[in-house]
């Protein structure tokens, strides 16, 4: 096919077929960076079994958050050169099973590596071919944290423009610059050392005379990048693969592995795929120099952990189906854990993260949830984005006894699934949208139960997210992973009205024996009465060390926080000017009046008269207290 160069952004294919891009996982082929908002890119695209690409674009300024917020994919429509590419709208689309496998550079990248006469200089065959050998697994697009330890090292060998950011960064003393490289991992001064340094490792990916030899799964004993392969028969079992940023790096047979999982390593980017041998019989595997792919292979999903669960212990929160059969996965160890951080975004649960440790202060003189940001845990996300971490903090030997999902099947596409968790002390949580256990079209499905849950599983998000996610529970037996017909008192009772129109979290927290209470409050504009402002959550310290939290308690350079000893009431109003909840705490001593004196609009709960409180809140912002009378 003759590739067209004229004003079209895309040379469409003779078909007239659309070439989608997904927003969902948007990292750079060349420097394995998350691809931002803004950034000017350009794409190939194909299929990866083929040596040639059908159709590229040129350069194109990749959408803002408030552009993408309800698309899934941009894609080709017409061949105007005024609005080139526009939204898939489609309600499939949000899991885009596209026509075309797609390779994505950022333009400053590739020049960077152009104007580097030290190295071949790259062409769109040249992408093409590395994105074939690195990306040949579907969904392997992983958008693994870069290593930053390139722009640390980064030496003037990489650098032809002497005058350019690059060279500037090599002056730097390395003690400054190790410093530079963790606080700034994102700068694009590192982008392009990266880019440089991986392209020195593509180089036998694009030497014509390395040969390209194919095996079978027979053939291979074992492979790995550093010293090649192992010819013979590996047996009967499994066969592992491990994948990292530069695709396929080890291929081995696992023969004996345990029904668990084992420990995820969270210092490497690597991921696996653990299948039987008898499935691999089609596949098809190519070595060039240190790379290796594979074709045909059958349907699988990717763990972080090479040893992956006993299909027949977990129970999923629905049917993994259709475009969804290959998942990233990432599992939980829920042994000695002391806490969980469950990431939420418009009701759905985004990612959920163990504590280990043995108290919650951190750098604080306070408890407060130290789980780091969804920025720091997914690279493609951004600070600005609209998450919420819900904290549930778990008291010295308690755990979670069972895990569940509330489910509300007529509506499962618009309505995502909520994960609740009971401990073996008789307190929950629900990580999701809140809705009432009453209505008829609700009910609770047990992934795991009778304190046999030792593993939480979640798939692997990029952003922006998709409508639905998906979660597991592992179990230690099969006997244990049976559906309990009926949700514990825990799970069925009313707590109000849901919040139908729109969605909302909801955390429970007891009010008996409690001896001190931490606020966590959003400083306000200068001008702006003291009482006003918002409250963005709550810590509470029972009498026997048991700690519990309710909306979000995270520390940042904007929030303050006021400890009350010996709390009696809890005080709170709607703040019009602040938009949100204000909070007071009155302790046994003061009093209402005390803090509030004839102050009106404010409602009241008696700590000594009340059993619990519920914390309304959303993605950003609470939006009220309420408390049975009884």
């Amino acid at each position: 096919m003759t590739l067209s160069t004229d004003n079209a952004l895309v040379v469409p294919h003779p078909l007239g077929l659309d070439y989608h891009i997904s927003l969902q996982t948007p990292y750079c082929i060349l420097c394995r960076y998350a691809v931002r908002p803004g950034e000017i890119i350009a794409a190939v695209f194909g299929h990866w079994g083929s040596p040639s690409y059908l159709a590229y674009t040129l350069g194109f300024s990749f959408p803002t958050v408030a552009q993408f917020e309800y698309g899934a994919t941009v894609y080709e429509k017409s061949r105007s050169t005024s609005y080139p590419w526009l939204f898939c709208r489609r309600s499939d689309c949000y899991n885009c099973a596209t026509l075309h496998d797609t390779s994505i550079y950022h333009i400053d990248c590739f020049h960077i590596i152009s104007k580097n006469t030290a190295s071949k200089r790259p062409s769109l065959r040249d992408i093409w071919t590395i994105a074939s050998w690195t990306e040949s697994l579907p969904k392997t697009r992983y958008q693994a944290p870069p290593d930053i330890t390139l722009g640390a090292v980064a030496d003037e060998t990489l650098i032809d423009d002497h005058e350019s950011i690059l060279a500037r960064v090599c002056s730097i003393p390395q003690e400054l610059r190790d410093i530079i490289a963790q606080r700034c991992p994102e700068s694009p001064a590192w982008r392009l050392v990266s880019a440089l340094s991986r392209w020195r490792i593509f180089q036998p990916l694009l030497d014509p005379d390395i040969e390209i030899k194919g095996f079978s799964f027979d053939d291979i004993k074992s492979w790995c990048r550093r010293d090649g392969m192992v010819a013979g028969s590996g047996g009967s079992g499994k066969i592992r693969i491990q994948l990292d940023d530069l695709g396929v790096s080890r291929l081995d047979y696992v023969n004996d592995s345990p029904a668990l999982p084992t420990a995820a390593s969270r210092s490497q980017n690597a991921w696996f795929v653990v299948e039987e041998v008898s499935e691999m019989q089609e596949a098809r595997i190519e070595t060039k120099g240190p790379f290796m792919r594979i074709h045909k292979l059958p349907s699988f999903h990717l763990w972080d952990t090479p040893v992956p669960p006993d299909p027949a212990l977990t129970r999923w929160n629905r049917e993994i189906t259709g475009n969804l059969r290959i998942l990233r996965i990432r599992s939980i160890a829920l042994k000695d854990i002391t806490g969980l951080t469950v990431f939420c975004q418009h009701g759905a649960v985004r990612w959920i993260y163990p504590h280990h440790e043995e108290t919650f202060p951190g750098p604080y003189s306070y408890p407060c949830d130290n789980s780091p940001s969804m920025a720091q845990l997914v690279p493609s996300a951004i600070e600005s984005s609209s998450v919420i971490a819900i904290f549930f903090p778990l008291a010295k030997g308690e755990k979670i006894s069972s895990v569940w999902v509330r489910r509300c099947e007529p509506y499962d596409d618009s309505i995502p699934d909520t994960l609740a968790v009971i401990t073996t002390r008789g307190r929950f949580q629900l990580f999701g949208k809140y809705l009432c256990p009453t209505r008829p079209e609700v009910h609770f499905q047990q992934l795991s139960g009778n304190n046999t849950a030792t593993h939480l599983l979640f798939q692997d998000v990029d952003f922006p997210f998709q409508r639905v996610s998906y979660f597991a529970a592992v179990s230690a037996s099969v006997n244990n992973t049976g559906i309990s017909p009926l949700a514990p008192s825990q799970l069925a009772q009313s707590r109000g009205f849901s919040w139908s129109s729109s969605f909302c979290y909801v955390s429970i927290v007891g009010l008996e024996n409690v001896e001190l209470i931490w606020l966590f409050r959003r400083q306000v504009p200068e001008g702006t009465p003291e009482r006003d402002r918002l409250c963005l959550g709550m810590m509470l310290l029972y009498e026997d060390g048991t700690l519990a939290a309710a909306g979000n308690c995270r520390q940042g350079p904007d929030i303050d926080v006021q400890v009350i000893m010996l709390p009696g009431s809890i005080h709170y109003k709607i703040s019009h000017k602040a938009g949100g909840v204000a909070v007071e705490c009155a302790t046994l001593d003061g009093g209402r009046d005390a803090i509030l004196g004839d102050e009106e609009g404010w409602q009241s709960i008696d700590m000594h008269s009340r059993s619990e409180m519920r914390f309304w809140f959303d993605d950003s912002r609470t939006i009220w207290i309420t408390s049975p009378s009884t």
